[in-house]
């Protein structure tokens, strides 16, 4: 079931990226100028979707295990929303230095302009898919 959870952040996270990439990459028709390459949103949203994927799913699944079990080993209890979100802006630097290291160390603030806010919005996923999973147990849970 964690896993699952997991699984279904990186699937709604990877949409919700390339869904507004594929939104703002896109270039109206009467704007096109002739013989000339253009994406239109729901390409931009195909090309988008398959690196996102795949980031999301090396990189998102990978952090949300450490992040999950520092939690655990450090026995957070009460601030868990706050100790879970700073755990996941670090971790987009994390990822930001390891783009920049093997592209450019010049562009590691450009990196992280795109890869803490990736992380963030899937904690908040995570957080959300979590927290409507726990609603639906507890509701079967009460029926007779």
């Amino acid at each position: 079931m964690n896993f699952l959870n997991k699984f279904y952040a990186v699937i709604l996270s990877a949409i919700m990226i390339s869904g507004t990439w594929g939104w703002f990459s896109s270039t109206p028709e009467e704007e096109r100028v002739y013989e000339c390459c253009y994406t239109g949103a729901f390409e931009g949203f195909l090309i988008s979707l398959s690196i996102t994927f795949t980031c999301y799913m090396i990189f998102g699944l990978g952090f949300a295990y450490i992040i999950e079990e520092l939690t655990k080993m450090f026995h957070i209890n009460k601030f868990i929303y706050l100790f879970q979100l700073i755990m996941y802006i670090i971790a987009g630097f994390v990822v930001a230095m390891i783009f920049a290291v093997t592209q450019s160390i010049e562009l590691t603030m450009f990196y992280a302009l795109f890869s803490v806010p990736a992380f963030l919005l899937y904690f908040h996923v995570l957080f959300f898919i979590k927290l409507f999973r726990n609603i639906v147990s507890t509701k079967r849970k009460r029926q007779p």
